[in-house]
């Protein structure tokens, strides 16, 4: 009978974990409740649903030990899709930024002198065959 009651419950985790791993992917928000009357917990989900000893279960990035996949909400969906507000910039606004940013590098660039060259003549480069010693200035040779 045990063994009757432990294959059923196996069964129901492993349909959970596969509805679980269908509603939600790795990374997504997800709200955590440890029990009833407990503030609920906005946590993301680290790996995917798993069966462990009967129970489906799965990592949040913000516990340590798994948790239990019925404990696991949905948020709102106001809270899931509007999460900053400067999140998503108009075209208008990033534009506007390119362009000063091109702007002022342009500016900068114009604002600094010309390098200076050396004439070639002017180029000396000292090179010694192998074994040779520098030659050192102001002694004779």
């Amino acid at each position: 009978m045990f063994l009757q009651s432990n294959e059923i419950q196996t069964r129901l985790a492993t349909r959970r974990a596969e509805v679980f791993n269908g509603r939600y992917r790795v990374g997504d928000a997800v709200m955590y409740i440890a029990g009833p009357g407990e503030e609920p917990q906005w946590d993301r989900t680290f790996g995917i649903a798993r069966v462990q000893a009967g129970r489906s279960i799965v990592q949040l990035a913000g516990r340590e030990c798994p948790v239990d996949t019925d404990k696991l909400y949905s948020p709102p969906i106001e809270v899931s899709h509007v999460r900053c507000p400067e999140a998503r910039l108009p075209l208008w606004k990033l534009t506007t930024a390119f362009i000063f940013g091109f702007a002022a590098a342009v500016v900068f660039a114009l604002a600094m002198p010309p390098a200076k060259a050396v004439p070639p003549e002017r180029i000396v480069i000292d090179c010694e065959e192998p074994g040779e010693l520098p030659a050192v200035e102001g002694s004779a040779a």
